[in-house]
């Protein structure tokens, strides 16, 4: 059981890396906190550092989400109780990325770490979601827009999909509300009509 909880830690800790950050400052000397929307996340990087950092932070964001997930999962315990640690690892691992222990408890917004845990957990809801990020980002070309409606969508699609799944069910709302809070910022530029577009 120590074990276990153990593995949560470092599912936070792993959560923590601030990739976006760190791909920055090694590589480009850049601090990309300070340009663009200031977020630590892939877009931004993309916007600030290209396309090719972009790629490599979405990755390093992604595999903090997943591989948590799935050492939890390969522990030796009783399934149920497998389970809840692994949805565990996941949210675990999505609060360190949106509260970085390394950026003094902030962060970037959760999306992509979330969603790496999130194919592990339920590869089915996680395709239906990655379906409604992708046609409300061809529709309105906003991904924060993108984001948040997939983050609606998640305990929708949940009940259907895994209504049994009572860690899971928490897991898809607790996401759902740290997406839409970190997207705050953004929600009110939207409402303004000052949110940058993907191509502006």
């Amino acid at each position: 059981m120590s074990g276990a909880f153990f593995v949560l830690l470092v599912a936070y800790i792993m959560g923590s890396f601030p990739m976006g950050l760190w791909v920055g400052q090694v590589f480009f000397k850049k601090d990309i906190r300070v340009e663009g929307s200031s977020n630590i996340g892939a877009t931004n990087a993309y916007r600030i550092l290209g396309p090719s950092a972009g790629v490599v932070v979405f990755l390093g964001d992604f595999l903090k989400g997943a591989a948590p997930v799935i050492i939890m999962k390969s522990i030796n315990l009783e399934p149920n109780l497998i389970n809840w640690l692994a949805v565990g690892a996941g949210m675990f691992a999505m609060l360190g990325h949106t509260f970085s222990i390394f950026l003094k408890f902030k962060g970037g917004k959760g999306v992509t770490t979330a969603l790496g845990a999130i194919i592990v957990l339920a590869p089915k809801v996680s395709a239906l979601i990655l379906l409604i990020w992708l046609v409300v980002l061809a529709i309105s070309r906003y991904i924060s827009l993108s984001s948040i409606t997939a983050a609606l969508a998640l305990p929708v699609f949940t009940i259907f999909w895994q209504g049994q799944n009572t860690p899971f069910m928490i897991f898809s709302f607790l996401i759902a509300i740290v997406i839409i809070y970190k997207h705050r910022s953004n929600i009110g530029r939207l409402f303004e009509g000052v949110e940058p577009r993907v191509g502006s």
